[in-house]
């Protein structure tokens, strides 16, 4: 083999142009390796991906998953089906709704027994075997009330609802829809009556019309209109039932419940005996159950309740199928006990009673000026004066009682002098901050002209009379002038639409100037503003500025339970409840201890569901629900919506709130993220057309969940076609104690005078000590200027303040204090 010569000549290229690259919208690996230049990767290069999300998987591996979720829907679609066919299975419940006047869900249900050649029960409700189909119904049917319409579909499987041919469907049924779309809807069916009063043609064009109907509200279901006319036509809606498919409620299907199938009471032993299949999640006997109108309750046992007669016969075997354990059982211990000597209680200072000294002794002043705490109404009316002037002819009376009276102009002939309650209770009141304060003036009676002013040195005598408003120049020319009448009553029908908005609900006119001026308040005269508005705090930032969540908390906190970490509380729960003893589909007994004889007077059998609680359900926190309250719009009105009721903080609301129903007094927040101090703003009303929080102490609920809140309190009964006001619906949020909730008050005044970026600032205050004490919180103004207080000028309340800006003469000055509010411990169960 030759050797090369190293020193032989060689080709060596020179430079060359090399060719465009391809453009490439992606980096190759080399490029990505590149990049990286042996940096260590991300975190999130090692998550893991979903099988729903793109990801470098092959196309084979794409295919295979798709058809593995494919596969898993059919299979829950089979085991459904599988569960309620048989001539023993679990039966389909059925809730029959009446959306008309003129219809009835008895005669449906009637209709139903009489095509399968049974007898209806007396009271309607309970379960037809359909020995055609193999299949089982469970009838619910319902009166136009809604509490119960709500209780039966809260149950059911299915919703019936049964329309008329004849008449259209009224505000309730639409209020009804409204309400059960809000609770959560199963596979809904319709049926009509009445449709043989119609000739042919039109039951066809009936049939379309209702179909529609039921389109609009359910939009993702077909709808397909049966009759009851004839039994062909009952056996075609009976086939109907049968073959439409059990799809469960989201919020529902977590818990495990058993709906009533034959109710029991042992009055000796306070026990509770309800028969029926397990539907939902397995059964355990350790686990709280709520029974409707009276709460939690714990399990005795559950026993075996088979269809099969040969086996119902032998009572005295009855196998039994699960007991509590001990170590696992949830206890019934909803609230702490609060300790009264764990607080931090201090003796009151000297300042302190002395302070409250003088709040007796204003509040006993008071008493002795006025006579009693209630001034009476006449001391607010004015009386009625006669006075004539004479005015140019033509002149009407609503020009002429905009005439000013020269005399007075020039001088006040009467003495005025004020009188002022004032509620120092409200002032002890951490939760109202508008001042109680009355202030009336009482004229004197004007002085006769004759006595000490009938003096010809008096500028206002000069031999005229009082009430004449011309001059000697006018005399000569009394045909061009007239008299006219302008006591106060004759010009009353000028002001007709001020005395019809001062004589409307009081509770309408705060509401509706709170949604104008929100939050602004006058600062008092009678005392000073750092005592009235002592608990107030500044903030520099409503979104960043710390607020300790743990500072003066009420004695109601000792209370509640708070959760570490909620999120991680509830997949627990969750995953607790999967580890059930009693399958789901088994026809059982559950005992429940401790129910007393009013709260089983109160239940109604036919329409009787018990849930069994998550694990902490059963304890109390402050809750949150997330609500909407729609327009004052027709449409919203036609839906049951009342947007002219006047819902204010604290008012007694009924709450539904998934199976739960009680009464509470909510306070409202803004339904904002918040910021890193977690602070929100309180809001007096729940005004139309916003989303708020409602915040309140009751029991833990995991979400999501409905709520829908009504206008009433414990007293409130839902009769038939009236029931209470629908006023907002939502959604269940986290509890969450550590929310605080600001109430804001704002404090406006004028700017004086200005000169550049420094003005002088009245009506804020009217004090110098009240401006020293708030000087270090920032002032902002509604056209965007934010401000200091720099100092005091005078001793009526003027201030100096400089701005980042030039002001304008009408721009307000305002000034922001807050206050953290918490919501009153009142809650009871409700059972309409």
């Amino acid at each position: 083999m030759v050797t090369p010569d190293p020193h032989s000549f060689r080709h060596r290229p020179t430079v060359v142009k090399p060719n465009k690259k391809f453009k490439s919208r992606h980096s190759t690996k080399g490029q990505l390796k590149a990049k990286t230049k042996g940096r260590a990767p991300h975190d999130h290069d090692h998550d893991h991906k979903s099988p729903h999300t793109p990801s470098t998987s092959s196309k084979a591996d794409r295919r295979n998953t798709a058809r593995m979720i494919q596969k898993k829907k059919r299979d829950d679609v089979v085991a459904a089906q599988r569960l309620y066919s048989g001539l023993n299975a679990v039966p389909k419940v059925v809730a029959v709704v009446p959306l008309c006047p003129d219809v009835g869900s008895k005669t449906v249900v009637d209709a139903l027994y009489a095509s399968m050649g049974q007898e209806s029960p007396d009271c309607g409700c309970g379960v037809l075997t359909l020995e055609r189909f193999k299949q089982r119904l469970h009838l619910m049917p319902v009166s136009r009330n809604l509490y119960a319409i709500l209780d039966a579909c809260l149950a059911a499987d299915l919703i019936l609802f049964v329309l008329s041919a004849e008449q259209e469907v009224d505000a309730f049924g639409n209020y009804t829809m409204s309400c059960i779309k809000t609770q959560g809807v199963p596979p809904t069916l319709a049926c009509v009556q009445h449709l043989e009063a119609l000739a042919p043609k039109q039951q066809t064009e009936a049939r379309k019309s209702l179909a529609t109907f039921m389109d609009h509200h359910f939009p993702n279901s077909e709808h397909k209109v049966c009759s009851i006319g004839n039994d062909t036509d009952t056996l075609n809606l009976a086939r109907y039932l049968s073959d439409k498919s059990v799809k469960g409620v989201a919020w529902r299907e977590k818990y495990s419940r058993v709906v009533a199938e034959a109710v029991d009471y042992d009055k000796s032993e306070q026990c509770l005996k309800v028969t029926g299949h397990v539907r939902g999640m397995a059964l355990s006997a350790s686990r709280l159950v709520y029974v409707p109108g009276s709460g939690p309750h714990q399990v005795r046992q559950i026993t075996s309740s088979p269809i099969s007669s040969r086996t119902m016969m032998n009572l005295d075997n009855v196998p039994v199928l699960d007991q509590p354990d001990p170590a696992l059982q949830e206890s019934l211990v909803a609230v702490n006990e609060p300790d009264p000597l764990a607080a931090e209680q201090t003796w009151p200072t000297d300042e302190e009673i002395q302070d409250a000294a003088r709040r007796l002794a204003r509040r006993s002043s008071i008493s002795s000026v006025g006579g009693s705490d209630q001034l009476p109404a006449s001391a607010f009316m004015t009386s009625s004066k006669r006075k004539v002037i004479r005015v140019p002819k033509g002149t009407s009376d609503y020009q002429a009682a905009w005439i000013i009276d020269t005399d007075e102009e020039e001088s006040n002939l009467g003495t005025s002098k004020a009188l002022t309650v004032v509620d120092d209770e409200s002032l002890n009141d951490s939760n109202n901050d508008e001042e109680a304060t009355i202030m009336m003036e009482e004229d004197y009676e004007e002085q006769v002209p004759g006595d000490d002013l009938k003096s010809q040195s008096h500028p206002l005598w000069m031999g005229k009379d009082t009430n004449s408003v011309v001059d000697d120049e006018t005399d000569d020319n009394d045909d061009d002038y007239e008299d006219v009448d302008v006591t106060s009553e004759s010009g009353s029908h000028f002001s007709s639409k001020m005395e019809t908005d001062e004589n409307q609900n009081p509770r309408a006119k705060a509401a509706q100037e709170d949604l104008e001026f929100p939050d602004e308040v006058d600062t008092p005269r009678n005392m000073d503003a750092r005592v009235r508005f002592q608990k107030y705090r500044g903030l520099k930032s409503f979104r960043t500025s710390p607020w300790d969540p743990c500072e003066s908390l009420p004695v109601d906190y000792e209370r509640i339970f708070q959760f570490k970490d909620f999120k991680r509380t509830k997949f627990k729960s969750l995953k607790l409840s999967l580890n059930g003893t009693v399958a789901v589909g088994s026809r059982v007994t559950v005992w429940i201890d401790r129910v007393s004889k009013e709260v089983y007077d109160k239940l109604n059998p036919n329409a009787l569901t018990v849930f069994a609680l998550l694990r902490h359900e059963q304890k109390f926190s402050v809750i949150h629900f997330a609500l909407a309250r729609p327009s004052s719009s027709a449409e919203d009105k036609d839906d049951g919506y009342n947007s002219d009721v006047v819902v204010k903080s604290k008012d007694p609301m009924i709450v539904f709130s998934g199976f739960r129903r009680y009464v509470a007094q909510p306070i409202y927040s803004t339904d904002t993220r918040g910021g890193t101090n977690n602070v929100h703003k309180f809001e007096r009303y729940l005004q139309p057309g916003r989303t708020s929080v409602a915040s309140l102490y009751g029991p833990v609920t995991y979400g999501p969940g409905p709520v829908m809140m009504f206008k009433g309190d414990e007293e409130v009964r839902w009769t038939d076609d009236a029931p209470p006001s629908l006023v907002a619906t939502g959604t269940l949020l986290d509890p969450d104690p550590t929310r605080i909730i600001a109430k804001r008050i704002i404090l406006t005044g004028h700017p004086f005078k200005i000169h550049r970026r420094s003005a002088v600032i009245r009506f804020m205050f009217h004090n110098p000590s009240d401006i020293a004490w708030f000087r270090p919180i920032q002032l902002y103004t509604k056209f965007g200027r934010v401000g200091h207080i720099k100092e005091s000028l005078g001793t009526k309340g003027h201030m100096k303040c400089i701005f980042d800006g030039v002001l304008t003469q009408q721009d307000t000055i305002c000034m922001a204090l807050y206050k953290r509010v918490f919501p009153r411990w009142e809650l009871k169960m409700y059972s309409a």
